[in-house]
C-alpha cells in the first residue's frame, strides 16, 4: 500500500491570484497598446483619454504589486506562462504541488473589462 500524499487541491482565493498574475500583465500591453493608438489618432480628447488610462495603469501597478506579496505568503509560484492561438497556459507551484492553469483568449478579455469597469467605475452592462 502507497503512503504518497495526493496533491492538495487549490482554493478558489489561490486560483483567482493566480488568474490575476496572468491576465494583469496582457491587460498592461493593452492598455499601452492603446496609448499609443490614441496618441498616434490625434484625437480632440486624447489628453483626457491617455490620463485615463495612465492612472488605470498606475492602479493595476499597484494591484499587481500587491498580488505578488499575496502568492509569495500563499506559497504560490507560476513556474511556467506561455501564450499560444488559444490563449495562456501556465504551470504553478501551490503549497508545493505542481498544477496547471489554461485560460481562453475570451476569458482574459473578460476579466480584462472587467477589471478595466472596476478601476474606472463604468458599468459594462447593457439594459
Amino acid at each position: 500500500m502507497s503512503t504518497r500524499k495526493l496533491p492538495a487541491s487549490v482554493t478558489r482565493e489561490e486560483h483567482q491570484l493566480v488568474q490575476d498574475f496572468l491576465v494583469i500583465p496582457i491587460m498592461l500591453d493593452y492598455i499601452d497598446e492603446d496609448i499609443s493608438v490614441i496618441e498616434k489618432c490625434g484625437l480632440k480628447t486624447d489628453l483626457l483619454l491617455i490620463n485615463a488610462l495612465r492612472k488605470v495603469r498606475e492602479d493595476i501597478f499597484a494591484e499587481q504589486f500587491d498580488l505578488r506579496s499575496k502568492m509569495k505568503r500563499s506559497g504560490i509560484k507560476v513556474i511556467e506562462n506561455k501564450s499560444t492561438d488559444l490563449g495562456v497556459n501556465a504551470a504553478y507551484l501551490c503549497r508545493g504541488y505542481r498544477h496547471n492553469m489554461s485560460l481562453f483568449w475570451s476569458l482574459i478579455r473578460a476579466e480584462i473589462l472587467s477589471k478595466a469597469s472596476q478601476y474606472t467605475g463604468i458599468q459594462l452592462t447593457t439594459g
